[in-house]
């Protein structure tokens, strides 16, 4: 009997293990060999740590581009919110997160269990999937295009290229930093409380109008789009309207934008929000590129002085005068003005 009660409680042990992730722990405040404090998704990743919402590996990385399964990303989701604990006859680590999931019907493929529902729960899951399980969790009953819109206009997800449906790459699959991008932003941006999804479709959102674009705007947003999708910029999405380009990070903040003159004679700007960091300085050197300025790599060590120094600089490239201002009371903003 004590032999049998010594198996109950290891098996017990051994479940908890499983149910919290499927790698091994890392200590909270060990800094992954993998993850640069210039990667996109360094706080977030740090904050999901931190959190209990995923851990790292025994080789003291995060393999931030590694993809994750469906188990996983409803493993990290509903952890973030709530303890998941072991369920009566469980037969896989990941039964328990089913259970709720199926219980407040949201749209997920692995949910019956036989052996290819088992094998689904293992598949790399994407992001059009993903959009589809965090409106259900906030109470939406949308599937497809209609859900990706329908964070796109609740902030509660960004574009990989731009803040539409195409842009947001709803067959791309989802990577572990993308996973703890989208479950961070979408409880700083409103879903407070995993809800049920209702048993009938949501009336479709509505798609927002096409805002009149100027040319010189619509030139630097296509080019800065084709930039960060070609290049290993992950985690931004770019968005634009009648008088600026903005690059937004993974938490929906700026992290540079350009700017048309507020009048016909004055100059073009560019504001990097995070010039102390080398990702933000290299993108603000990418959008001064969007814009036709010709600037060189070096341009970023002009930024990292301008940080440091406090004083104003002006240079000139390819006939544009360059003028680099650090912001007088927000210590790591700086204006980048220019013209010809």
């Amino acid at each position: 009997m004590k032999y049998k009660r010594f198996l109950a409680l290891v098996g017990s042990i051994l479940l908890s293990i499983q149910l919290t992730t499927a790698v091994s722990a890392a200590d909270p405040s060990e800094k992954f060999g993998d993850v640069q404090s210039s990667h996109w998704a360094y706080g977030t990743i740090q904050w999901a740590i931190n959190n209990g919402v995923i851990k790292g590996y025994p080789d003291g990385t995060f393999k931030p581009s590694k993809q994750v399964s469906e188990a996983e990303f409803l493993m990290m989701f509903i952890s973030a919110y709530e303890e998941v604990k072991p369920i009566s006859g469980q037969t896989h680590w990941a039964d328990p997160v089913y259970e709720i999931a199926v219980s407040k019907n949201w749209p997920v493929n692995g949910a019956a269990k036989t052996a290819i529902g088992r094998a689904t729960r293992d598949q790399a899951v994407t992001r059009g999937d993903v959009a589809n399980i965090i409106a259900g969790a906030n109470g939406i009953n949308y599937i497809g295009k209609d859900a990706i819109q329908y964070l796109l206009n609740e902030n509660l997800a960004g574009g990989k290229t731009g803040s539409t449906v195409e842009g947001y790459k709803g067959n791309d699959k989802l990577t572990r930093a993308e996973a703890v991008a989208f479950i961070k932003r979408a409880m700083d941006n409103g879903l407070t409380k995993l809800e049920d999804r209702p048993r009938f479709p949501t009336d479709k959102p509505v798609t927002p109008p096409a805002t009149n674009v100027p040319t010189g705007v619509k030139t630097v947003y296509d080019a800065i789009v084709k930039t960060i999708s070609a290049s290993a910029y992950k985690g931004y999405e770019v968005k634009s309207n009648a008088k600026e380009v903005s690059v937004n990070n993974s938490d929906g903040y700026a992290s540079v934008s350009y700017m048309l003159p507020q009048s016909g004679k004055g100059s073009n700007q560019v504001i990097t929000f995070d010039a102390s960091s080398s990702a933000s300085q290299k993108l603000a050197t990418d959008m001064l590129k969007a814009a036709g300025v010709p600037v060189t790599s070096s341009f970023t060590s002009k930024l990292s002085s301008a940080v440091e120094s406090r004083e104003t600089s002006t240079t000139t490239y390819g006939g544009y005068k360059v003028s680099i201002e650090p912001h007088p009371t927000a210590y790591d903003t700086v204006v980048i003005r220019f013209s010809k």
